[in-house]
């Protein structure tokens, strides 16, 4: 297996990771350069230039380009891919705003009333009857009326001609600048998350001719039935939502490919929302289409859960369908700081499983102050404490499962029917109810793809709109693209299209095998249909016997990809639950072993086809005819549950409590940050503002000094001393340090900080405008912020109060004090630390009777080395387990460890109520919109939540 990567080197930046680097701030091409530098270190292939919240380089100005050529040459010179990034924030389309401005290139929506005739209503309908009639005047019966609004902050993607602007200003800009060197300089441009109106009902003003030309019918005698059920409505539904994707397909997907494919570079990106059928039909009406018109294309990954694999089958049968080798996905965003690279890993494992095999780091921030550290976190940047030791070897892992996966042959015979159009029929949006009007079709289609997926049989879906373009029946074979397919699987589904329908009925004439996994469809394109021809003439178990393997029994949390290379079939199989799990592999053709392989440390071994996977474990199966290793029985140990430090980075108190004054005079009871910000934006308030914030000290230790966010014209004091912030903090070039020893005094202390506080007028109609304005708030910048400071020293930080959160492993404590840093710890938040992000050395000694020892470790850590009596034994990132035999001894040993601990507790969030520890992470999880008054807010808890760290 090893022999396949023989070949990477020389193709590795094709597979390396390209993170989105987050340009957020006053960019410096120096420091640019610096960071590109570092990403190559990293083992980095690349980055996508993202202009996100927090740029005050101008978007798309001449700095910006002057910026844009620094990394060009960067890249180049480095061996490195540089990558457009086709928006200042998301969704892609509006041209940083710019396209806002005039109201005909705005995205339109629906919205209805039911009730007596709105004379002010764009159109109305009378509620009398089964057959909805359009009128024009007041009835006395009930009305149903339509409104027509217009957003304010997105743009219509389904006309062509906001989309040949959306070019103009970003696409075309870029191609003159660098003319008949644009294709060499770039590999591509990354668009994200395009979608029409997804908040209510989409509509886009071009839609009357197009429908009339296509059904020859009025739209507007029917438009109400989108939100009441009388008679026609089902066809009127899944006429209007196919004409929907039809026209972003048209105008938007296929415009921009084509114009990519013609000036030589490639076009990645994701859309919006792909894991459901729900969100899809929200944002485009199916996802899979679209997957037609990118060269590499993608999908979104936010978040922990690896529960769904929707989306992952979707992108991976259109990529297998259409030749397109690479898939790419935007991973890793909203996990919060404290997700561990070993549980990172089994993110990505099951999204490479199902299909990716390139990641796309969400995120790596140009700097890390104030709004920007709060960007759906964890992040991928030197901030991140175990970004520097250990990223490289997380990267290259990767690299090398990409190249295997992209480089072999998904083996793949059985096919679903994708059941989007029959979501077409029920679904409703209000604003409230889409998901839940297709509730009933959305659980059917997730448990029946699951079950396929929990018996380990690879499977294709089939989207009916690219059936339409691609599709074919070849004897009893039904495919599709370059693809062809034994078995057609039916999920639950209300109706098909006719081009469907027919390819189905010519496979059915030929012999070709069908599976009902629920009851037969009664419709075709919304209108009554005969399927008396169409019946199950297989069992579900003979979806199975193709395969070169049966399962004793399926094994829920395990799932796995059947593979096809020059060495012979593999498995790439993962159990992503939190217990362990035996597989049971009967083989076939010969085969009574597996040659397994970790990637992670290029190690292999013969096993039998009994295979124990760990928690979170992956590997490659290679089916084999050795015979197993014989394995040597080890004893597990643990190490004993205090420490001596005899190492440990600088501690922290963070301060996120403030007193405010406008006058230095008069100040505020003690408020959140996060409150005082929220209230002077609501006064919209110019002019100085003095914060006050306080800590207590009961011993001062021999180091100490303050860490602030750079601010202009801002004045710090001490106790009334004035403080001179002149250093720059090593983990972020935009915060600053001080030292402040000499002005600390034992009991309490104060630091007030006076600051001028404005924001430019974007940032209050981004707030505050008429409607939901996610893409303003997505590229959002403040003038001024209000943060929490933080000391740094030698010291130890305790808590006058701590206690149990709901969960285990969260403490929740206030009231703190610094003291005497300990010398020997247990859990570092109880004992000292409970703010603390960095690493600590530890040393500790055991017994052992034996050699053959494993040394196991209990706890969630962010990376662990490992030296056994002076040697180093390994370092632990993606496991639990480091076998230590060979550098133990029987008698006493010295065992050291050097624990590197996230931003988890230092940067929170801390004050969630009613939710100590999110599992999804967002600025809002800081920010609590809309529930702050006067500085108070109901969402937000006194205490403080941390994430326990013991050392074992």
């Amino acid at each position: 297996m090893f022999r396949l990567l023989q070949e990477l080197e020389k193709e590795k930046k094709e597979y390396q990771s390209l993170p989105f680097w987050s340009w957020n701030d006053e960019l410096d091409r120096n420091v640019l350069v610096e960071q590109i530098d570092w990403m190559k270190t990293k083992g980095i292939g690349g980055f996508f230039m993202h202009a996100r919240g927090g740029l005050k380089t101008s978007y798309m100005s001449e700095e910006w380009m002057r910026c844009v050529d620094t990394c060009v040459v960067a890249a180049k010179e480095r061996g490195m891919q540089a990558w457009i990034y086709d928006e200042k924030g998301w969704p892609s389309g509006f041209a940083g705003g710019k396209l806002l401005t005039n109201e005909e290139n705005r995205d339109t929506y629906l919205t209805y009333s039911i009730g007596k005739y709105n004379s002010e209503a764009w159109l109305s309908y009378s509620m009398e009857g089964d057959v909805l009639q359009r009128i024009t005047k007041p009835i006395k019966e009930e009305c149903l009326n339509l409104f027509l609004n217009v957003s304010q902050s997105t743009v219509d993607v389904l006309n062509e001609n906001v989309v040949s602007q959306f070019l103009t200003e970003t696409h075309e800009k870029y191609l003159e600048r660098y003319g008949e060197m644009f294709a060499e300089c770039f590999n591509g441009v990354f668009t994200d998350e395009p979608q029409y109106y997804c908040r209510k009902t989409a509509y886009t003003r071009g839609l009357p001719k197009v429908y009339k030309e296509k059904y020859k019918e009025d739209l507007y005698d029917s438009l109400g039935l989108l939100f009441v059920e009388k008679e026609g409505y089902r066809k009127f539904r899944y006429r209007y939502w196919c004409t929907m994707q039809e026209l972003m397909l048209k105008n938007y997907a296929k415009k921009i490919y084509t114009w990519c494919d013609e000036h030589g570079i490639q076009f990645t990106g994701h859309y919006i929302e792909e894991q459901s059928l729900g969100y899809q039909m929200s944002c485009c009406g199916g996802v899979m289409p679209f997957y037609e018109f990118l060269h590499m294309p993608g999908i979104d990954w936010l978040g922990r859960a690896t529960d769904n694999k929707i989306s992952l089958r979707q992108v991976a049968s259109v990529a297998a369908q259409l030749g397109k080798k690479q898939v790419i996905s935007e991973m890793y965003g909203c996990c919060g700081w404290d997700v561990t690279p070993k549980e990172l890993k089994r993110i990505g494992d099951f999204q490479y499983i199902g299909g990716v095999n390139r990641t796309c780091q969400h995120l790596l921030p140009y700097s890390e102050h104030g709004q920007r550290k709060r960007d759906y976190p964890s992040h991928f940047s030197w901030i991140n404490p175990w970004i520097n030791p250990y990223f490289k070897e997380f990267n290259d892992y990767f690299t090398r499962l990409g190249y295997i996966l992209a480089n072999t042959k998904e083996e793949v015979r059985v096919a679903m029917l994708h059941p989007i159009r029959s979501a077409y029929f029920d679904y409703k949006d209000d604003g409230v109810q889409g998901l839940e009007s297709i509730r009933e079709l959305e659980e059917a289609f997730y448990e029946q793809q699951e079950q396929l997926s929990k018996d380990q049989i690879p499977f294709h879906f089939l989207d009916e709109t690219l059936l339409e373009r691609h599709g074919f029946v070849k004897g009893n074979k039904i495919g599709c693209g370059g693809c062809e397919y034994e078995y057609l699987v039916l999920p639950t589904c209300y109706t098909m299209g006719c081009h469907t329908e027919h390819l189905i009925w010519e496979y059915v004439k030929n012999g070709g095998k069908v599976f009902f996994l629920d009851k037969k469809p009664e419709y075709r394109e919304g209108e009554l249909y005969d399927y008396s021809y169409m019946e199950s003439n297989i069992s579900y178990d003979a979806l199975k016997e193709h395969l070169p393997y049966r399962l004793k029994e399926a094994v829920y949390g395990v799932h796995s990809t059947l593979r096809e290379s020059e060495m012979g079939p593999f498995l790439f199989v993962q159990n992503y639950s939190d217990k362990e799990q035996t597989v049971c592999y009967q083989l076939k053709n010969g085969y009574n072993s597996f040659e397994k392989y970790n990637l992670a440390d290029m190690t292999s071994k013969v096993i039998s086809t009994d295979v124990v996977l760990k928690p979170d474990e992956s590997c490659i199966l290679l089916f084999s005819r050795k015979t197993p290793d014989t394995e040597i029985t080890k004893e597990i140990i643990y190490l004993p549950d205090t420490g001596e430090i005899i190492g440990v980075t600088e501690n922290y108190l963070m301060l996120d409590i403030i007193s405010y004054s406008k006058d230095g005079v008069c100040y505020s009871e003690p408020l959140p940050c996060m409150g005082v910000f929220q209230q002077l934006l609501s006064e919209r308030y110019e002019g100085p503002i003095y914060m006050k914030y306080t800590f207590e000290v009961e011993e001062k230790s021999e180091h100490m000094e303050l860490i602030t966010e750079k601010c202009k014209d801002f004045q710090i004091t001490v106790n009334g001393h004035s403080v001179v912030m002149k250093d720059r903090w090593e983990r972020d070039h935009q915060f600053m340090k001080g030292d402040i020893l000499p002005w600390v005094r034992k009991g309490r202390n104060e630091i007030v900080s006076k600051i001028p506080f404005y924001q430019n007028e974007d940032v209050y109609s981004a707030l505050f405008g008429e409607d939901d304005a996610e893409s303003l708030l997505n590229c959002l910048t403040y003038d001024t912020e209000i943060e929490p400071m933080c000391l740094a020293g030698d010291f130890g930080v305790y808590a006058r109060q701590m206690k149990q959160g709901q969960k285990e492993e969260i403490l929740l404590g206030q009231d703190f004090y610094i003291s005497t840093r300990p010398k020997r710890v247990h859990n570092l938040v109880k004992e000292g630390f409970p703010f603390f992000s960095g690493s600590i050395v530890l040393k500790r000694e055991i017994e052992l009777k034996q050699k053959n020892v494993i040394l196991e470790f209990k706890g969630r850590f962010q990376g662990l080395s490992v030296w056994v009596n002076g040697k180093k034994a390994g370092n632990l990132l993606f496991g639990q387990q480091l076998d230590i035999s060979e550098f133990a001894r029987v008698g006493v040993n010295e065992i050291i460890t050097k624990l590197v601990v996230s931003n988890r507790n230092m940067f929170g969030p801390h004050h969630l109520e009613g939710l100590e520890e999110p599992q999804t992470v967002g600025p809002y999880s800081w920010e609590l919109p809309n529930t702050w008054k006067k500085g108070r807010s109901s969402q937000y808890r006194e205490s403080y939540s941390f994430v326990s760290i013991p050392i074992n």
